[in-house]
């Protein structure tokens, strides 16, 4: 029996459909020699983070959010003589499609990998593991892919592909009904978008706005203001994809004419 235990070898992290009870925790066991400790705590942030050989790529996969935690599905592998934590940083296009088949996009699911010590300490930074079907894990073509990888997204198209997780956040936040924000930050800029679910005079209405990190520079647009159940149902529309694709493209020009 392995001397080298987890408390579960999956983890959704801190994801969007997360659900009251669901466990986020990892938990390193190595009964032999007495040692346990946390990988990844309940709020999916990945424990004695051991940084990232590419960086850019979580700037540029990770939904505009830096830092370590998972939010898609990650889990623990054995690879070779070590156990390591795989971490998903996109998932597969399918992932945002709804029950009537919108919003799924041609992402490739993109996962990253740092091996375990017996201990249950990384020995290594976040490396790439695989793009799609493609494994890069021990291989010359590691570097090139990650490299290839980081540059093939231009600022506007990356923010369009994301549009319909941003407006996924506003579903949901409708259907309690709450106020709420989805914010993406754009590649290889310091801009980020917002979608900003608010309500006024019994109609509610998404908010739409572009900031320029670290200054004032802001603007603002809105999509449909609507009765509370006619707001539910455009936001399932195309029509609201339309108009928050175009509102978004309209900001982001606009701001960077104004810089």
């Amino acid at each position: 029996m392995s001397k080298i235990k987890f408390s579960q070898l999956c983890t959704f992290g801190a994801h969007l459909y997360r659900h009251e009870g669901e466990v986020a925790e990892i938990v390193f066991e190595n009964t032999e020699r007495g040692i346990r400790k946390t990988i990844v705590d309940d709020n999916g942030m990945i424990c004695d983070f051991p940084g990232l050989a590419h960086p850019e790529l979580v700037a540029l996969y990770s939904r505009g959010y830096l830092g370590q935690q998972i939010r898609y599905r990650s889990s623990i592998s054995k690879l070779g003589d070590y156990y390591a934590l795989i971490w998903q940083i996109q998932p597969d296009g399918r992932y945002w499609e709804d029950e009537d088949g919108f919003g799924c996009t041609s992402d490739d699911e993109i996962n990253l990998y740092a091996r375990l010590d017996d201990e249950g300490k990384f020995i290594e930074p976040f490396y790439l593991y695989s793009i799609g079907s493609n494994t890069y894990y021990g291989t010359e073509q590691e570097r090139n892919a990650a490299l290839a990888l980081s540059s093939k997204k231009d600022p506007i198209a990356s923010l369009l592909e994301h549009v319909p997780e941003l407006l996924c956040v506003m579903r949901e936040k409708v259907m309690v009904p709450e106020s709420g924000r989805a914010i993406y930050n754009i590649p290889g800029t310091v801009y980020q978008a917002r979608l900003t679910l608010k309500t006024e005079c019994e109609k509610w209405f998404v908010q739409v706005s572009m900031a320029k990190q670290g200054s004032d520079t802001s603007l603002l647009g809105w999509l449909e203001f609507l009765p509370l159940e006619e707001q539910r149902i455009y936001l399932t529309s195309e029509r609201a994809m339309t108009d928050a694709e175009k509102e978004l493209k309209q900001l982001f020009y606009a701001i960077q004419r104004r810089d």
